[in-house]
């Protein structure tokens, strides 16, 4: 499910089998090219690749902000990933942050 800054709930994500990347990857350097949104930390920038989620929700995502080529920071990981998008923030549900693939770039 996507949460807004409003409170406003939007549809679920798709459920990612498995991910590339290790937990908590902060490298830049990291062996992995791509990973998942959700397994990066705290204070990461990363650059959306591509989102693996339905359409809809992909349609939410990108209208919120969230669309191939855009530079995404990870704030806060407690109940979900909360980011900063275009300087909003952004409450995702960790299914719709696995489903997002990044790269991450510099801070």
């Amino acid at each position: 499910m996507i949460l807004n800054w409003r409170g406003w709930i939007f549809g679920r994500g798709a459920a990612v089998a498995s991910d590339r990347c290790v937990a908590d990857c902060t490298a830049l350097d990291c062996a992995v090219a791509e990973c998942s949104l959700a397994a990066c930390a705290n204070g990461a920038r990363a650059t959306v690749r591509h989102l693996r989620c339905p359409q809809p929700e992909a349609a939410r995502l990108r209208a919120l902000g969230v669309y191939e080529g855009a530079s995404v920071g990870v704030v806060d990981r407690r109940n979900g990933v909360l980011l900063d998008v275009c300087g909003s923030r952004l409450a995702l549900d960790i299914g719709i942050a696995a489903s997002i693939v990044v790269v991450l770039t510099a801070a």
